[in-house]
């Protein structure tokens, strides 16, 4: 998962071997328990992300 639209470079993996010590944190908060969200309208993605949608 990229958070950084302009620096592709920042990203976070969502797939981790679920023996590991402990799964990813969150980039922003660093929650190591949480969700995805599904996008069900495209007006919901911020303007800066609407180039990664797929549609």
């Amino acid at each position: 998962m990229y958070v950084d639209p302009n620096d592709l470079s920042k990203f976070v993996t969502l797939l981790y071997d679920p023996r590991s010590e402990e799964p990813p944190a969150c980039p922003f908060c660093g929650a190591s328990e949480w969700d995805m969200v599904e996008i069900l309208d495209d007006s919901d993605i911020p303007q800066e992300w609407r180039w990664a949608a797929c549609g």
